[in-house]
C-alpha cells in the first residue's frame, strides 16, 4: 500500500467513537488527528507517548506492513472502537473522530467551535490539513449561543 492511498481516502459516514454523522453532533469539522486524539495509519507499530493521551498501534492486516495507530484516552479507545477504525481502513475509507468526542467545543454551549485549532481535519474529498492554532477566538457554530460567529472555512 503506497503512501499516497493511505492519505487519499474518502471519510466514513459516522465518528468513529460516538458513531454519529456530522449533522447529529451539530456541525463541525472531521478531525483526524492532534494533539490529544487521532485515528491514522503508520508503516512502524507504536505505543505509549503522553500518558494522558497515549498511543496505541494494532496491525491492519497480515501482510501489508501497515498498523492503525490511535491516540487518546484509554476510555475512548475501546476495542469495539480500534476495530471499526481497523474495518474502515480495510474498506477503503478514513475513520474520523467528531468535534464533540474531540473536545473541540464551544466553552458556553457545547456546540463544534468553527476551527477547530491544532487539528488535523479531514475534508469530504479525502483530503486533510492542519488547522494551526492561533490566538484568536475562533467562535461557535451554534446560532443560538452568545459566541457565535459566522465562518468560511
Amino acid at each position: 500500500m503506497s503512501r499516497r492511498e493511505r492519505e487519499r481516502r474518502l471519510p466514513t459516514d459516522r465518528c468513529v467513537l460516538c458513531d454519529r454523522t456530522l449533522e447529529e453532533v451539530g456541525g463541525g469539522k472531521r478531525i483526524v488527528w492532534g494533539k490529544t486524539i487521532g485515528v491514522g495509519l503508520t508503516d512502524q507499530p507504536r505505543g505509549g507517548g503522553d500518558p494522558e493521551f497515549p498511543e496505541k498501534s494494532v496491525p491492519l492486516d497480515d501482510g501489508s506492513g501497515c498498523y492503525v495507530i490511535v491516540k487518546g484516552r484509554r476510555e475512548l479507545w475501546t476495542d469495539e472502537n480500534i476495530e471499526k477504525a481497523r474495518q474502515a481502513y480495510l474498506s477503503g475509507q478514513q475513520p474520523w473522530i467528531c468535534q464533540r468526542c474531540a473536545g473541540r467545543v464551544c466553552s458556553v454551549c457545547g456546540a463544534p467551535i468553527n476551527y477547530p485549532m491544532g487539528a488535523d481535519i479531514l475534508h469530504d474529498s479525502g483530503c486533510s490539513r492542519h488547522a494551526p492554532a492561533f490566538g484568536f477566538d475562533p467562535g461557535c457554530t451554534n446560532k443560538n449561543c452568545r459566541k457565535y460567529r459566522k465562518w468560511e472555512l
